[in-house]
């Protein structure tokens, strides 16, 4: 049996924000990347109505009050167009549909679908801005 062995080279730039120059990954001591108190993914990011909906996974062991409203910040920041904005905190993979249940749901226009079950078992949270308020 003959074995395949594939290599990927991956090159990574990142710009430094000081100098506006490429700086390698290696070079830590002229760029400083920004690190979180606290781990997040934006899981869904798309229209609703005049607005953004967005949905964010979030580290379950770092859910707070604090890190919530630093969430809600960054999330703000990144988004500041369209003015309304809805954003939705989940902490478990649990309370998120697959893209199989995704499609289903917008296929039928059903609200009852098994991960609905658990989004109130885990902790969540969600911010509204409206009128850039």
């Amino acid at each position: 049996m003959a074995v395949a062995t594939i290599s990927i080279s991956i090159d990574v730039v990142v710009v430094s924000a000081q100098v506006g120059l490429p700086v390698t990954r290696q070079d830590k001591s002229s760029s400083q990347m920004p690190r979180s108190r606290f781990r997040y993914l934006i899981v869904l990011n798309g229209p609703l109505h005049d607005g953004r909906l967005v949905q964010v996974l979030m580290d379950a062991q770092t859910f707070s009050e604090v890190n919530l409203k630093e969430l809600f910040n960054l999330v703000a920041k990144r988004f500041p167009e369209p003015e309304e904005l809805h954003v939705g905190v989940f902490t478990s993979l649990k309370q998120l549909p697959t893209p199989e249940e995704q499609d289903y749901a917008l296929s039928t226009h059903t609200d009852s679908l098994p991960f609905m079950e658990d989004i109130d078992k885990y902790p969540g949270a969600v911010y509204t801005r409206v009128d850039g308020q």
